[in-house]
This record gives C-alpha cells, sequence and structure tokens, in this order.
C-alpha cells in the first residue's frame, strides 16, 4: 500500500512552537500528541488477546506516554506498560508460541489517520492557552 502525503503549514507551527517558552512548546506537543495517540491505544487495547475476565488483562495495561520533548519536537510511546513483560512474546512469538501481532495490526489500521489531526490538535492545544496563531501566520493546522 502505497500513502502519499503532502505537509503545509509546518515551518509556520515551529515557528510557533520555538517563540515560547520551553515549558509551554514541551506542554502544546505532548497535549497534541497524547490527543492524536488516542485512536492507536484504543486499537491496540481492542486487538490485544484476551484471557480471564476476572484477572488483568493485557488490554487494560496499554497506555500513552511522552518521551523526550524539546521546543518543536516530541516523541509519545503507544503500549502495555512495563509491568506487561510477556506483550512482546504475544506480540512477535517465541520458538513455542505463534505471534498474535495485536500491536501491528492495529498499527496497520491506525497509522493512515494518524497525522491529518496532528496539526489541528497541535493548533488547539496552543490556542487553548491563549497564544495567537496569527502573527506566526498559522491557526489552519497542518494538511
Amino acid at each position: 500500500m502505497r500513502i502519499g502525503l503532502q505537509i503545509q503549514g509546518l515551518a509556520q507551527l515551529q515557528r510557533t512552537l520555538e517563540a515560547l517558552p520551553p515549558r509551554v512548546s514541551k506542554a502544546v506537543l505532548r497535549e497534541a500528541l497524547g490527543a492524536v495517540a488516542e485512536p492507536l491505544r484504543a486499537s491496540i487495547a481492542r486487538h490485544a488477546p484476551r484471557g480471564d475476565p476476572q484477572a488483568p488483562n493485557l488490554a487494560d495495561s496499554i497506555a500513552i506516554a511522552t518521551g523526550r520533548a524539546g521546543r518543536s519536537s516530541s516523541t509519545v510511546v503507544v503500549g502495555p506498560t512495563k509491568d506487561v513483560t510477556y506483550a512482546r512474546f504475544l506480540e512477535f512469538g517465541t520458538r513455542y508460541l505463534t505471534p498474535r501481532a495485536f500491536m501491528r495490526r492495529a498499527w496497520d489500521a491506525e497509522s493512515p489517520q494518524l497525522l491529518a489531526p496532528l496539526g489541528g490538535a497541535l493548533w488547539r492545544a496552543l490556542v487553548g492557552r491563549g497564544i495567537s496563531t496569527r502573527a506566526s501566520g498559522g491557526g489552519g493546522g497542518l494538511t
């Protein structure tokens, strides 16, 4: 499958983020990335194997965590929490266990739709903090 992508407005967004105090720009990035990652988290949880309904399940441990953030860049990690050490064996399989690939199926289903709402989420996070996007030429988001 081939996916075409054109990004417009990235330079304005980067200028806006870099003009903010570091603490604010990091918070904006984390808020927007967390919001955009939520559909992926929910999809992974839906695809995750479930066992006994009375016991803790892998699906209940799927979380979103933000990683290092700079003024105009950040990372987000979506997957099982560290206390679920067996998740990688279910995902990739072992010598004795067939792979379940629950995270891969979720990624394949959700990845085409992940980038489109990111620009809007970033601009909404800026506006929600009372930061004007007009001076930077922004406001439209990424398309």
